[in-house]
């Protein structure tokens, strides 16, 4: 059995479960709920099937609206960024040289055939990396980055995404989330935004999150993000949602580049053009 010696806050209960079948990636993970949500049965067969660790910490959370907590704001959002702090405090007291992963209740795996070599690359890599990667995303909303066009030469890309649905994270990732969340809670906001500043991302997706309409998303969301979400039929299904956002991340810097390269184009030809005044005014300025 792991060692617990982190007593958790009010409204929140963490439970270990052991997978014999987990691969040994990890000593631990951690899966994030609410009390008496339906979701856990369906996380715990999909890490059943494929989990990262042989142990995995359950986090039962009440939530604010029946907890009194300290949050910037009493929303869902911000109740959740507490709860990843939770996490975090339980694996800096317990396991504090270890990088763990941290999933939400909704996350589900890809159906690539390649998933585990993958899976076993991006932890080989956060290991061999401690000191430079803070929180790295296996899966998510990446925002278009000319960073974004490395996943071209490399599975392990340092660039800005969204949706912390399953999230490697390494002791200096979690000591720094920590310390803003005791100094300054505001600043975080949305967590995976807040995580964003220092991610990293595999080159193409290895877990998935749908996002049907919540009382998160009703309450916390920007109103142009849940638009976005409809257009693109992530309440329903994967595609074509990500392959898009996946896609668009690296062909607007794309874009955005050639239109930049054309207009200095442009500009250079205007530039080295000489300037030639009218045969007419040439030769009255001849005659006096």
């Amino acid at each position: 059995m792991l060692p617990d010696i982190y007593t958790p806050g009010a409204g929140y209960r963490f439970e270990c479960v052991e997978i014999p079948n987990g691969l040994d990636e990890l000593r631990v993970s951690y899966v994030l709920t609410m009390s008496h949500s339906e979701r856990i049965h369906t996380v715990m067969e999909e890490l059943k099937g494929l989990s990262l660790s042989k142990y995995v910490f359950i986090l039962y959370n009440d939530g604010h609206k029946k907890v009194e907590r300290h949050l910037c704001q009493q929303k869902p959002n911000d109740d959740i960024g507490r709860a990843h702090g939770e996490i975090m405090m339980h694996a800096e007291r317990n396991f504090p040289d270890d990088v763990i992963a941290v999933y939400e209740d909704d996350f589900f795996w890809s159906k690539r055939e390649d998933l585990v070599p993958r899976l076993r690359s991006a932890c080989r890599y956060v290991r061999e990396h401690t000191d430079s990667v803070h929180h790295y995303f296996l899966g998510g909303i990446p925002y278009p980055s000319i960073h974004a066009l490395k996943r071209f030469m490399t599975r392990h890309v340092r660039s800005p995404i969204a949706a912390c649905h399953a999230v490697l994270h390494t002791p200096v990732g979690i000591q720094r989330y920590l310390s803003y969340m005791q100094t300054d809670i505001c600043s975080i906001g949305f967590p995976d935004a807040f995580m964003s500043a220092r991610a990293h991302m595999h080159s193409v997706p290895l877990a998935y999150q749908l996002f049907p309409d919540t009382p998160n998303q009703r309450e916390s969301w920007p109103k142009h993000l849940v638009l976005c979400v409809k257009i693109l039929g992530l309440a329903r299904d994967i595609y074509p949602g990500y392959p898009v956002v996946y896609t668009f991340s690296y062909m607007v810097p794309i874009i955005v580049g050639c239109i930049l390269a054309a207009l200095l184009r442009r500009y250079s030809s205007l530039s080295s053009t000489p300037i030639t005044l009218p045969s007419r005014i040439l030769h009255r300025t001849s005659v006096r």
